[in-house]
């Protein structure tokens, strides 16, 4: 099941989003260096799942309404992470089964943010909305890829000062 859902991942439309359409295939067309790099990619995927395997072994996944699991783990020592369906406003395309189709759901959201005990990071595209609910949090631009490989500016929300480098190890 991992090994499934790596590779329609990877074969997905912003799947491997370093090459600039959604498919990929190593033809002549693209070279040997494109070749190798699209090959070598498929021959990391055995040593991928073995690595979220280990990530993951402790890890709980809840499937249930995002904003009950917020409130149900409110307390200092809980970080929360959110990066949600972005503003309609914001995008090109729908991507998602389930939308969160107009601002009510987004302000409902960041209400509930805004009670977490703990820290909270929030992931969006730059909004009037947001900036203006938002306006005592620390913001961080951060340069992507979106769809298709397309650059765009991705914003971090965060009820706390981030540090200018964030230590991986603690």
């Amino acid at each position: 099941m991992a090994r499934q859902f790596l590779v329609r991942a990877n074969m997905a439309r912003a799947g491997m989003q370093y090459y600039s359409s959604s498919w990929r295939h190593a033809g002549p067309v693209l070279g040997a260096t494109c070749n190798q790099r699209v090959i070598g990619d498929w021959n990391k995927i055995p040593q991928r799942i073995l690595d979220v395997a280990v990530r993951l072994k402790d890890a709980e996944i809840e499937n249930t309404d995002a904003l009950e699991l917020i409130k149900k783990y409110n307390r200092k020592d809980c970080l929360i992470y959110v990066d949600p369906p972005y503003l309609l406003s914001t995008r090109r395309q729908r991507y998602y089964n389930v939308e969160m189709t107009g601002d009510k759901e987004h302000e409902e959201l960041i209400k509930v943010l805004k009670k977490h005990l703990g820290t909270v990071m929030l992931s969006g595209y730059n909004s009037d909305l947001y900036n203006d609910l938002l306006h005592d949090w620390d913001t961080t631009e951060i340069k992507t890829n979106a769809e298709q490989g397309k650059e765009r500016t991705e914003v971090i929300w965060t009820n706390f000062e981030l540090p200018n480098q964030i230590s991986l190890f603690g």
